[in-house]
């Protein structure tokens, strides 16, 4: 069907031939299925010319009317011609060229008023995508091989359109067509200069940068894996300024964990330090040490078992052993303490644990300095010491978070009697992060914690864990020297294991060997981190003669006014000297003045201000940053963006459907049947 744009000669010469459907045969086609007639496609300077020589016999016949008939006397004979096996223009040709006289050259051939339009031939429209294939877009027609074909030969070339719009059997596609259109259309730059570098020594030049290219691209991506792997951290010093901060959990032990007054109570226990005491004093030096260890060791071992009251009633109590407590300048509540067990120091007690009672509210400060925190004066009972358990008198303090277990022969702080100590805190954030970048134990994971049912992990809590595990593994018993509370589900699978009885060879031979293999690094604790979260307290601490002589009679008078039966005891312990005579009230008095020096001490806590140091640990690398580092060295070397790794992707997907759709729908044909359509 010829085209009804061509209405003369001029707008014959500037139409360009296209290959798609007009709008009109397209409706058809989808709305009723009709399809169009193939129409011959010439060159329009080659049909003007073969117009030419037919007008000349009959002059009454139009253009169009021309075209319809040779399109219909030709119709299917014409085939495709695509010259060095690629050529993606529809323009076809025959073969088969006229040779005029001396083989003279197409452009020569042209009459003179047509060698002007010889440049329409390289106006070749694109052609649309089959089946996913980038097509590429034709070469520029070169003119100087080609000659005028006359109109015999012409006649019978031309080129077969679209038959089915949902076919491909006029269409051949190759591989090198799918790589020729993916490198015409591709953004990656080196690929179409090596492949469309006119002469051998472009393209070898361009191919070696491409590959250069390559190279220096996968050692930069080399670098940058190796770097992403290592997963290097740093830290991040955040302060942060607050009004008011949640005050920590105070722990304070008796350097003396039983009263020898209250041993009667406990004949078990009396007969124990009895024998012990006595051993003692035969011997001296490190055997002095050795028994008193191992007199530690022993009550340990038989006061684990005793419950909360009873082992109350052997150390020392809350009521006697903190006086005049005060915080935020008002007193003290009695549900601000709770008691404490430690397997060393026997009965502790801890101010602001938070989970004494119901009523009981996590103490805060908003104001910084000693007067805004925690004060108490502490009655150490030096005369009721045991005299071969305890060699110094005093106490011990820890400052910790409420959540975590206190463990006062690790990290405690020491305090001695006729002194006054201030301890000024900051507190401190820890904020690591695990994966790759490091190994930390998130919050709420307590499988590595015997102390699970009231504290929350730590690291100490976890070696401990490790190494009392060990102690149940290899001896079939559990260390007493380790704090441990009976509720623990650590071991409750196992009814069998009691406390280790250190005065069994047996027993003491496999303690010593999990402590050998412990201190060596043997038994596999590898599981114990650090928090991914945790909060600590910086200390620094002052301490001052206390109580000063001029406070020494206001001192007493208070405590008889408040404490009454402190002063009984120390008068009931002055009343006789070592050999039982009665002392003057003068030396009695004078007793009194030396026995408040060495049983009292007095200990502020409190802020030294109000800022948080946050120390956040930060990846150097992370994987947003390694992301853009790809991109980065993807550009700098070969060009190369997302977009562009979607072309190879579309690239192998191509592929991908060329081979598949060429193994399902390729027959091969008789070798005469190819011959009789070649002919």
């Amino acid at each position: 069907m010829a085209s009804s744009k061509r209405n003369n000669m001029s707008d014959f010469h500037k139409s360009s031939v296209s290959l798609d459907l007009d709008q009109y045969s397209w409706y058809r086609y989808k709305e009723h299925g009709v399809h169009p007639k193939p129409r011959l496609v010439r060159s329009p300077l080659y049909i003007e010319e073969s117009y030419q020589h037919h007008h000349s016999h009959n002059r009454s016949q139009s253009v169009d009317d021309w075209l319809d008939e040779n399109e219909s006397q030709h119709e299917g004979q014409y085939r495709q011609y695509s010259r060095n096996g690629v050529e993606s223009n529809f323009i076809l040709r025959n073969h088969q060229h006229l040779k005029h006289n001396n083989e003279v050259s197409f452009a020569q051939s042209l009459p003179t008023n047509h060698r002007t339009q010889k440049n329409r031939l390289k106006k070749i429209q694109r052609p649309r995508r089959w089946y996913g294939f980038n097509l590429p877009s034709s070469e520029r027609l070169r003119t100087r091989n080609y000659q005028l074909p006359n109109l015999e030969d012409t006649t019978k070339a031309g080129v077969l359109l679209q038959r089915h719009h949902s076919s491909n059997e006029d269409l051949i596609v190759s591989s090198g067509l799918i790589v020729r259109g993916f490198t015409e259309k591709t953004t990656s730059h080196g690929l179409p200069h090596a492949y469309f570098a006119s002469g051998v020594l472009k393209k070898v030049v361009w191919t070696l940068i491409s590959l250069a290219a390559l190279v220096l691209l996968s050692l930069h991506l080399f670098r940058l894996i190796q770097n992403w792997r290592e997963a290097e951290v740093s830290t991040k010093l955040i302060w942060n300024q607050t009004r008011s901060l949640e005050f920590p959990a105070i722990t304070i032990c008796n350097y003396n964990p039983l009263k020898l007054s209250a041993l009667d109570k406990q004949l078990n226990l009396k007969s124990l330090v009895e024998n012990s005491t006595n051993t003692a004093q035969i011997k001296g030096g490190s055997q002095r040490n050795l028994l008193r260890n191992s007199l530690i060791k022993q009550l340990a071992t038989e006061y684990i078992t005793l419950s909360d009251e009873e082992f109350s009633v052997l150390g020392h109590n809350i009521s006697e052993m903190v006086i005049f407590c005060s915080f935020h300048g008002e007193e003290c509540e009695p549900n601000d303490f709770t008691y404490f067990r430690d397997p060393r120091y026997g009965n502790c007690v801890t101010f602001n644990s938070g989970v004494n009672s119901e009523s009981a509210v996590m103490k805060k400060t908003s104001v910084a300095g000693p007067d805004y925190g925690l004060s108490v004066v502490v009655y150490l009972e030096q005369f009721d010491y045991i005299p071969l358990l305890t060699e110094a008198a005093g106490a011990v303090v820890v400052i910790h978070n409420q959540t975590v277990m206190p463990f006062p022969d690790q990290n405690a702080i020491s305090l001695t009697a006729n002194t006054l100590v201030n301890i000024g805190i900051n507190k401190k954030v820890h904020q690591r992060i695990s994966g790759k970048y490091g190994t930390c134990t998130a919050s709420g994971d307590n499988s590595n914690n015997i102390y699970k049912e009231k504290y929350d992990y730590s690291l100490t809590a976890c070696l401990k864990t490790c190494y009392q595990r060990e102690t149940v593994s290899q001896c079939g018993c559990y260390q007493s020297s380790i704090p441990y509370t009976p509720e623990s589900s650590e071991f409750s699978h196992t009814s069998n294991i009691t406390v280790c009885d250190d005065s069994s060879p047996d027993v003491e031979k496999c303690i010593n060997l999990v402590n050998e293999e412990y201190e060596d690094g043997v038994t596999d604790c590898s599981y114990c981190h650090q928090p991914c979260y945790e909060e600590t307290f910086d200390t620094r601490f002052s301490s001052a003669i206390w109580p000063a002589s001029s406070y020494l009679a206001d001192f007493e008078r208070e405590l008889r006014d408040s404490y009454p039966n402190i002063i009984k005891s120390i008068e009931k312990k002055l009343a006789t000297d070592n050999a039982g005579n009665s002392v003057s009230s003068n030396q009695q008095a004078a007793g009194i003045t030396q026995l408040i020096k060495e049983n009292f001490l007095r200990l502020n806590v409190y802020y030294g201000d109000l800022q948080t140091v946050i120390y956040e640990e930060i990846s150097i690398y992370d994987d947003f940053q390694f992301a853009s580092d790809l991109g980065g060295s993807f550009g700098l070397w070969v060009g190369w963006s997302v977009i562009s790794m979607v072309e190879f992707v579309e690239l192998f997907l191509d592929f991908l459907v060329f081979f598949c759709y060429g193994a399902c729908t390729t027959k091969k044909k008789p070798k005469k049947q190819n011959m009789a359509n070649n002919s």
